[in-house]
C-alpha cells in the first residue's frame, strides 16, 4: 500500500470536536480532514471552490471564493 503522510494544523476548539467525532464515527472525521484539506487548498488558490466543497465543509468556515 502506498501511504502518505499528512500534518493539518486546527484550533483548540476543533481538536476537541475531531475527538468526539473520533469516538462516534471515523467516517465523519475523514470527511471532517477532507473538507479541512479542502478548504485550505481554496484558500491558498490551489484549487477553485465550488458548491460541492462548500457544502463538504463542516468546521463553519467560509471559503475565500
Amino acid at each position: 500500500m502506498n501511504e502518505k503522510s499528512v500534518s493539518l494544523r486546527i484550533t483548540a476548539a476543533e481538536f476537541e470536536a475531531l475527538k468526539i467525532l473520533a469516538k462516534k464515527d471515523v467516517r465523519t472525521v475523514s470527511s471532517w480532514i477532507r473538507a479541512k484539506i479542502v478548504s485550505e487548498s481554496v484558500k491558498a488558490g490551489i484549487v477553485i471552490g465550488t458548491d460541492d466543497s462548500q457544502a463538504n465543509n463542516t468546521d463553519g468556515e467560509k471559503d475565500a471564493s
